[in-house]
C-alpha cells in the first residue's frame, strides 16, 4: 500500500528528466501553505521549476501528488525524530527529550509540523488509501515510543500503574491532542505550559524511579 502512495515512476522506457524525491518535497512544502485539498499542479511547479506537464506525467492525477508528497513528508518527519532521539540512552531522559523535541520552540518549525499532523489527520478521514497509510505510520511511532517505555519498566526505570501498552497509548493521545493548537502561531509562555503539561502528565503515567 505505501510503496503504491510514494513511488509513482514509471517502469522502463527513457530515464525521467526530474528528481520525484525534489518534486514530492516541493509538494509538500506548497501542501502546507494551501492545504491538501488546494493544492494544484501549479502550486508545486512553482516551487520547485518543475513544468506542470512534467508533474502531470509523473503523477496523474492530482490525488495521487497529494498522497505520495504527504505520506513521504510525514514519515521523513517521524524518521528524523527517532533519529535525534537514538542516542538518548536513558529512558526518561527519552521522554522528555521527546516532549521537548515534538512540541519545540522554533515558531516556524513547530506551526509547519503541527500543520502537516493535522492535514495529514484530515485528509486520512476522507481517503481509505491515507487511512491505511495512517495505520502504518501510527504502529511505526507507537512501535518505537513502546520500546523505550517497555524497556524502561523492564529496567526499574518506570513504574507505571497500567500495562506498557496502554501508557504509550496514553501518551501519545496527549501529545497529539496538547499539540494539536501548536498549528497556530502561540507564545512562548503558551509552548511553556504545554511542556510543562505534557512532562507533568507522562511522569504520572510513567512514574520515573531515580536511577
Amino acid at each position: 500500500m505505501t510503496g503504491d502512495l510514494i513511488h509513482s515512476r514509471p517502469r522502463g522506457g527513457r530515464p525521467t528528466l526530474h528528481d520525484e524525491d525534489v518534486m514530492l518535497d516541493a509538494a509538500a512544502r506548497a501542501l502546507l501553505k494551501r492545504g491538501y485539498s488546494q493544492l494544484r499542479y501549479s502550486d508545486v511547479s512553482e516551487e520547485c521549476g518543475v513544468p506542470v506537464p512534467s508533474l502531470q506525467h509523473r503523477f496523474l492525477t492530482l490525488d495521487r501528488l497529494r498522497r505520495a508528497a504527504l505520506c513521504r513528508k510525514v514519515r521523513l518527519e517521524l524518521e528524523e525524530l527517532v533519529e535525534t532521539l537514538a542516542p538518548v540512552q536513558d529512558p526518561w531522559e527519552w521522554v522528555v527529550a521527546m516532549i521537548d523535541r515534538s512540541v519545540t520552540y522554533d515558531p516556524e518549525a513547530r506551526q509547519s509540523d503541527w500543520t502537516l499532523w493535522l492535514e495529514y489527520l484530515h485528509a486520512a478521514a476522507h481517503d481509505e488509501a491515507l487511512a491505511a497509510d495512517y495505520d502504518q505510520v501510527d504502529h511505526i511511532w507507537l512501535s518505537a515510543l513502546h520500546e523505550v517505555i517497555s524497556r524502561g519498566a523492564a529496567q526499574g526505570r518506570f513504574c507505571p500503574q497500567m500495562s506498557t501498552w496502554d501508557a504509550t497509548r496514553a501518551l501519545q493521545g496527549l501529545i497529539d491532542g496538547l499539540g494539536a493548537p501548536l498549528a497556530m502561531a502561540r507564545t512562548d509562555s503558551y509552548v511553556d505550559d504545554v511542556i510543562r503539561l505534557l512532562t507533568d502528565c507522562a511522569e504520572k503515567l510513567l512514574r520515573p524511579q531515580p536511577l
